[in-house]
């Protein structure tokens, strides 16, 4: 399965995080693992196609990263619920 990391950092106070949210969510299956950190997952996902629709969104002074992601490697401290998607999905 393929997926995708995003982490951003949203520079201006009173961003829009919830318009954010809601095109993450509608991309495929997915992980809010951090604040500011994503991974998605999905047949037609790409580190471009995740990239441009945050980018609809974001400030351009905002940063923002989207990489292909392998998640049978993810090692770390998360939410448990965090590791057992991660277990459904990979």
């Amino acid at each position: 399965m393929t997926a995708v990391l995003l982490t951003y950092d949203l520079k201006t106070p009173g961003q829009k995080y919830e318009k954010l949210y809601e095109k993450l969510k509608s991309m495929g299956a997915w992980a809010h693992v951090m604040d500011s950190t994503w991974i998605i997952t999905g047949a037609s996902i790409t580190s471009q196609t995740v990239f441009d629709a945050a980018r609809e969104i974001v400030d351009d002074n905002d940063l923002v990263l989207a990489t292909d992601f392998d998640l049978r490697g993810m090692k770390g401290w998360l939410r448990e619920q965090t590791w057992t998607w991660v277990r459904d999905v990979a």
